[in-house]
Parts: structure tokens; sequence; C-alpha cells
């Protein structure tokens, strides 16, 4: 009985799995070309690579298949874009919102306390927003949460909302009562608002702050350099201020060089809208786009010594800028898609660091070499650091902090 009931199963898999493998490649045959990329199995495509698309394994592929290459995850097409020249080509921009983000709007922002609690939530959630969700491309799993991510993500949005909604409270109990023209929120566009705000520029910034110090400790000539530029702007009797920075190139070229190596967020994501021809190669309706930010930066064609801090580069006439106009370095996008915290996100960025930088002399703990500070990452939303950075800190200024 157990015999006939397997070859009565066996019977009914060949006899669905050989039409849909004979149709799968009767429309490979008959379909505008894709771009290049790894064959995939029928109706699951590339899913089983999941594990190894981040930003690293992303730009692997691309060595084999070039700068433009195509994969098929479950029913969604994705198109990865790495080299420059194919993302000129690729420009998105959504509603723009540089009020919001302007510098001139710093002020008006209260410091922010840092809770173990709240930044363990933050942390949380980069880690879901950057995992790959196996029903994000196979709809019909959805209910069965085959990674597990849903429920976190349920119990990481409800810690939030206990950050959120006394904020949100709080305004509505200051809200002018003649606010008849105001622009009406609702208590869901609010949270999205602050969600971009935490992420865009803290989270972010907090990261790149870290990457800069690290690669400054592996490079401790160029450190030096910076704080021998810093001494001769502020001297060492006051902290520097936002009027210092545009007197301090070669401090600004340690930052460029550090969102080449170690841009705030690896992968960006768009979608197409329509049916559209990039290179020869067709890309279809609500393809799913991923530009690797990452490996653009670290391009060879573009960059000597691609993976190496040289911050000397960006001292060089024609230099690429760091504001999208030029594709080898896109560490906020580009045209019309590009980052609209932009702005914020560098001032707050070049504040922290030349602080940092000024205030104090940092030394690698127990005799550790810069050779020997590790630069290993964690895939997220954003990449950080592995382990958090440890550094010794002596003041160095003579006035007080």
């Amino acid at each position: 009985m157990h015999e006939q009931l397997v070859s009565e199963l066996r019977s009914i898999f060949i006899f669905f799995l050989v039409p849909m493998l004979i149709l799968d490649i009767i429309s490979r045959l008959r379909r505008k070309p894709y771009p290049p990329g790894p064959w995939g199995l029928p109706i699951i495509g590339n899913i089983m690579m999941a594990k190894r698309l981040n930003h690293r394994g992303l730009a692997k592929l691309a060595k084999h298949y070039g700068g433009l290459f195509h994969l098929k995850m479950g029913s969604v097409h994705v198109i990865v874009v790495i080299g420059p020249e194919e993302a000129k080509q690729r420009r998105m921009r959504k509603l723009s919102v540089m009020r919001l983000f302007s510098r001139k709007r710093t002020t008006t922002w209260e410091s922010v306390r840092s809770e173990d609690e709240f930044l363990a939530v933050l942390q949380e959630l980069s880690q879901l927003f950057g995992a790959l969700n196996i029903a994000d491309f196979i709809p019909f799993l959805t209910w069965a949460d085959p990674n597990g991510l849903n429920e976190r993500l349920v119990k990481a949005q409800s810690d939030l909302d206990g950050f959120f909604d006394p904020i949100i409270d709080n305004g509505k109990i200051n809200e002018p009562e003649d606010s008849t023209n105001s622009l009406k929120l609702t208590r869901d566009n609010i949270k999205a608002i602050i969600m971009d705000v935490t992420f865009g520029a803290t989270e972010t910034v907090a990261w790149t702050v870290e990457w800069a110090m690290t690669e400054l400790l592996r490079n401790p000539d160029d450190m030096k350099r910076v704080q021998n530029e810093l001494a001769n702007v502020a001297g060492l009797t006051r902290k520097p201020d936002d009027s210092d920075l545009d007197k301090l190139p070669y401090f600004r070229c340690c930052i460029k060089e550090t969102l080449r190596l170690h841009p705030p967020v690896s992968l960006l994501l768009h979608a197409t809208s329509h049916d559209a021809v990039i290179g020869g190669y067709y890309i279809p309706k609500q393809s799913r786009v991923v530009v690797n930010t990452w490996a653009i930066g670290r391009d060879p064609n573009s960059w000597s010594d691609a993976d190496m801090f040289k911050p000397g580069r960006f001292l060089e006439e024609g230099a690429p800028n760091i504001k999208g106009a030029n594709f080898e370095l896109i560490p906020f996008g580009s045209g019309r898609q590009s980052c609209p915290g932009m702005g914020l996100a560098l001032y707050t960025l070049e504040l922290c660091a030349v602080n940092l930088l000024h205030c104090f002399t940092w030394e690698l703990p127990d005799g550790m070499k810069p050779s020997e500070l590790r630069t290993d990452e964690t895939f997220g939303l954003t990449i950080s650091r592995a382990s958090r950075l440890v550094a010794v800190p002596s003041t160095r200024l003579v006035c007080p902090l």
C-alpha cells in the first residue's frame, strides 16, 4: 500500500513538473533578453542563493556577469547594478523634503539621549530591514513566515511604538489651536517620518563616524595630518565648530574616503514602474532594482588601489564628489532618488568626527598595532562593524571640554 502511494505521488509530481519545465524553457527562448545572470530553477529561480546575496556576494557575481545582471527570486525579477556606467542609466526620485532635512533645521532638533533599550530596538530593526524574506518573492508562503521574520518585526514595531507614542502625544498637546490650514498627518505618517529621521540621520551617521575613526586608527599618518590641520585652523584652546569645516580640506577628504569604502547604505533598492531597456537588455515592469553602492565605490576600473584608504585621491583635480554627480561615488544615491537628508547627514557626520579628532588623542588598547585592527562587517539595513570599535582617548585641548 505504501509503495503504491509513493508511486502515485511520484506520478503526480512528474505530471505537473514536466509541463512546467517545458513551459519555462519555451518562455526563456521566446522572451526578450534579460541581462545575463545565473541560471535559476523553475518557480523558485535563484532563491537558493539568498543567503549569499549581500553587498559582497553581489560584487562577486558581477565579476562573472558584468556590471548589470539579472536574478529571478521566486516570481520577482531583480536587476543588480554594480558598475558606474550602468548606474548612470538608472535614476528615480520620490517626494522631496528638503526643508525638513536642511542644515538650517538642525537647531530645531532636541538632543537625542541614547537609551540602551531604544538602541537595541534600532539594531534589531536594522537587521530585519536588511534581511531577505523568502515570502517577499514567493507570496503564498507569507502565512508560514518561513524565516521567522514577521514575529520579530511585530515585536520590534510594538517596542518602537512605546518610544514614539509619547513624543506624538506631547506634540498634539502643544499643537496650536488655529491649525485649520496645517497639513494633517496621521499617527502612522508621523511615525514614518520619525523612522526616516532616526535611521537616515542617526544610525547611518553613527556607523560612518565609527568607520572613519577605524580607518584613521589603521592609518596613523592620516590621523596625524588631520589633527595638525585642525590645530592650525582652530588652535588647541577651543573646540571646532561648523565655521571651521570649510577650512579643513584634508579632513573632508578623509570623510569622502570613508564614505567611498563604507557607504551608509550598501544596497540602494528601487523598483521599475514600466518596462525599460538598459544596455540593450529588457527590464520588465515591477522589477526590483538593486544598486550596489559598496561595489561601485570599490570598482578597480574607477579607483586605483580601490580597497585601500587613501584620502589624498580626493585632492587631485577632477576627483569625484559625493553628492551624486559622479557615478563612481554615490554613497547617498544620485539623481532624483538621492537621499533628501544628505545635507543634514554630512553636516552631522563632519561635526561629530571633527570634535572627536580635535578634542582627543586616540590610541588602540593593549598595545594593539594599527594593522591588527579588524574591519569585519555586519550586514543589515546599514553596514556596521561586526564588533564595536574600542579606542583609548586622552585630552588634547588646553581648554575645558
